[in-house]
C-alpha cells in the first residue's frame, strides 16, 4: 500500500537524536514506508530556529545536523518523513515564547484562563491569534524553515485539532478580522485560519495534513486537495 506509516511524538517526552534513528529502524524492519515525526506541541518546540530563537527547548531540541541526518537515514531506507507543526492550537510554546507575534490580544487586566459565556474554561495561551498579521508572517516563516530542513519531504503536517478556538471570542485582533472579512464565528474563523495555513503549504509545493479536529461548518473553506486524518471521526461525516 502507498501509505503505511507510524507516528512518534517526540515532544510529550524528550527522545534523544539516537532513538529516532531507531524509529526509522522499525520502520524499515517492518516496511513502513512514512515516519510522522511531532516535532512541536505545549511542552516542547524541537525544532530549530533561525528566525525565532527563543522556540527550540534548551537541550531538548534537534540541530539542523540531526535533522539532515534523520532526512538522509530515512531515504537511504525508502522510508518518508513527514514533519508536523502543531497550529491552533497545542502552541503554548509559541504564544509563551513570542507573545507579541502569536499571543491573543485580550483587553487589558483580562486574564489567559477564560470562562466563556457557556461556563467553558479556556486557555488563550494554548491557540495562537487566528487575526494577526504577524501571526500569520510568524507561521510562514517556520513553515519555511521546516521545508528547509525537510527538503524531500512532499508533506507537512499542521496539526489542527484540540483548539481552544472559544478563546479567539476574547481576543480584540480576531474579533476586528471576523467583523472584516463577514465571518461568523470561531467555528467559521476556525476553518478560514485552516484554510489560509494550507495555502501557505501549497504555495511550497507541499501538501498539507491536518487532524480532522475542524468542524464540519466552514469546512468547505479547506482546499480539496488537503489530506484529513481521522481519528475520532466526530466532525465530518457523509
Amino acid at each position: 500500500k502507498p501509505y503505511r506509516a507510524l507516528m512518534v511524538d517526540l515532544v510529550r517526552e524528550w527522545i534523544p537524536a539516537h532513538r529516532v534513528y531507531r524509529c526509522i529502524d522499525v520502520c524499515f524492519m517492518q516496511k513502513l514506508n512514512h515516519l510522522h515525526l511531532h516535532l512541536v506541541d505545549d511542552q516542547r518546540f524541537t525544532l530549530p530556529s533561525k528566525a525565532f530563537p527563543l522556540l527550540p527547548t534548551p537541550r531538548e531540541h534537534y540541530t539542523e545536523e540531526d535533522i539532515r541526518g534523520f532526512c538522509a537515514y530515512a531515504k537511504a531506507r525508502g522510508i518518508t518523513l513527514i514533519p508536523e507543526l502543531e497550529i491552533p492550537g497545542h502552541a503554548r510554546h509559541l504564544t509563551k515564547s513570542y507573545p507579541e507575534v502569536f499571543g491573543n490580544q485580550l483587553p487589558a487586566g483580562a486574564d489567559a484562563t477564560i470562562v466563556t459565556e457557556e461556563g467553558l474554561t479556556v486557555s488563550a495561551k494554548n491557540i495562537v491569534c487566528a487575526g494577526k498579521q504577524a501571526t500569520m508572517d510568524g507561521i510562514r516563516t517556520i513553515l519555511q524553515e521546516i521545508c528547509e530542513l525537510f527538503p524531500d519531504s512532499p508533506y507537512i503536517h499542521l496539526g489542527g485539532e484540540e483548539a481552544a478556538i472559544k478563546a479567539w471570542n476574547y481576543c480584540d485582533c480576531c474579533k476586528a478580522y471576523m467583523k472584516e472579512h463577514g465571518i461568523e464565528d470561531e467555528y467559521d474563523l476556525y476553518s478560514e485560519f485552516i484554510a489560509r495555513v494550507t495555502d501557505m503549504v501549497f504555495d511550497r509545493g507541499r501538501t498539507p495534513i491536518v487532524w480532522e479536529g475542524f468542524p464540519r461548518k466552514g469546512s468547505e473553506r479547506i482546499p480539496r486537495e488537503t489530506i484529513g486524518i481521522a481519528w475520532e471521526s466526530h466532525y465530518n461525516f457523509a
